[in-house]
């Protein structure tokens, strides 16, 4: 049986249940769901709404299956951890208010799965005020662009190492301009192509992962193709 690891962005972090597709009203499962199912594979998901590449670089080598292949949805390179929270955010808001109320105010925060990382930072932070202040203390104090593009590159560099001298195989999923030009990553390659399908399918607020029910099944075509390319099955 494969074991397949999903770790990065929100695009991957949908799994393990069904959501009705508010435009169809039908039922849809996630791509990453499909192509598990396709293989018949272990799956081990470790993406999170706005995943740091930091988290998915320690998400993987935290993983105590043996990983056949690894999939890396590359977010954006402002988004940092929120550590003892199953989510991060991205810093490169100037709102961190307007971030607040999406999380701390999302509908349907009981009832639904994918919403569990609103309880999680509600428990971490006292108020939505508190929330707030942190984030707006720590970036007029702490934070600068050139620095975390140096902690985006270094945690990417990592990451691909690790996977290189454990033999896993990955296939990362971004824009290339977001891999520095010097870093060379040799575990897999970072398909631009996945990225444009993510953006054509986008559809806000629209399923967890925030991809259509046609774009569902697209992108896990995609994968399922190049899951067989990489590991020549």
């Amino acid at each position: 049986m494969l074991n397949i690891g999903f770790y990065g962005a929100s695009d991957a972090a949908w799994s393990g249940y069904s959501y009705v597709d508010k435009d169809s009203m039908r039922e849809v499962v996630s791509w990453n769901d499909l192509v598990g199912t396709y293989f018949k594979a272990n799956c081990v998901n470790k993406a999170v709404m706005n995943g740091s590449i930091e988290r998915a670089a320690i998400e993987i080598k935290g993983t105590k299956e043996k990983l056949d292949i690894a999939i890396v949805v590359l977010g954006v390179s402002a988004a940092i951890p929120l550590v003892h929270c199953n989510r991060d955010i991205d810093a490169g808001h100037k709102d961190f208010e307007h971030t607040s109320d999406q999380i701390f105010n999302i509908h349907g925060v009981v009832t639904h799965p994918q919403y569990g990382c609103a309880k999680e930072v509600a428990k971490q932070f006292e108020s939505q005020d508190e929330f707030v202040q942190t984030l707006n203390m720590w970036k007029k104090h702490l934070w600068s662009n050139e620095l975390q593009a140096l902690r985006y590159a270094g945690a990417l560099m990592q990451l691909d190492q690790y996977l290189v001298a454990k033999n896993i195989p990955a296939i990362y999923c971004g824009k290339a301009s977001r891999v520095p030009p010097w870093l060379t990553l040799q575990a897999g390659i970072v398909d631009d192509d996945l990225h444009a399908l993510n953006k054509k399918y986008n559809r806000s607020n629209n399923l967890p992962n925030n991809i259509s029910a046609v774009g569902q099944k697209e992108l896990a075509k995609v994968y399922i193709k190049l899951i067989k390319e990489k590991l020549k099955i």
